[in-house]
């Protein structure tokens, strides 16, 4: 199995690439080919997007870390295509991010937010919210939810819809221990 359309990403791979469920790990991408790397994995993205479409499936997309593309101009505008179009071939785009600050800051990553019919929002620092209140209509009322928030407690956005909510599930219920984050170094047996 060969994956990409340029030299450098055309030979032989171990992943296979026609599976339903495919992970790109393009956080240890060496510098001096990020830009190449990204878009090569973007442009299998949107390939795939057409290719599903035209089989009349729906493509789930996450970018975790979303932010690590915004930091790369040309990845920032071909993810921002992606999250525009996408809709089109139909494409179900999720970002996510802890680095709201950059995405912010980022004018594609604010087009993205911008263009966003539904976002769950959880604890964010202080000098993050007004920028993020702006951007999805949240009241002063609203944004207590997810001001030094606790664990499972925040905001939905759904186009014009706003919803807070608190969902905290006790630490001795296994669905907690299977799902917490705080402390990553814990055996999941």
């Amino acid at each position: 199995m060969y994956f990409g359309g340029m030299d450098i990403f055309a030979k032989k791979t171990n992943i296979e690439i026609k599976n339903r469920f495919i992970s790109f790990d393009i956080s240890d991408l060496p510098r001096s080919i990020q830009t190449t790397g990204y878009l090569v994995v973007l442009e299998h993205i949107m390939n795939r997007l057409k290719r599903n479409k035209n089989l009349g499936k729906h493509t789930w997309i996450f970018i975790d870390e979303f932010h690590i593309l915004l930091a790369n101009q040309y990845s920032a505008d071909y993810i921002a295509k992606i999250y525009k179009t996408g809709r089109k071939e139909n494409a179900i785009p999720t970002i996510i991010t802890q680095n709201i600050a950059d995405v912010i800051k980022n004018e594609q990553g604010c087009k993205i937010l911008s263009n966003s019919e539904f976002a769950m929002i959880l604890k964010q620092k202080p000098l993050d919210l007004p920028a993020i209140c702006k951007i999805f209509d949240i009241s002063e009322e609203e944004s207590k939810y997810v001001i030094d928030s606790p664990a499972g407690q925040g905001i939905i956005v759904y186009g014009e819809d706003k919803v807070a909510f608190r969902n905290q599930i006790a630490k001795e219920f296994y669905i907690y221990q299977i799902n917490q984050t705080s402390n990553m170094q814990i055996s999941r047996s």
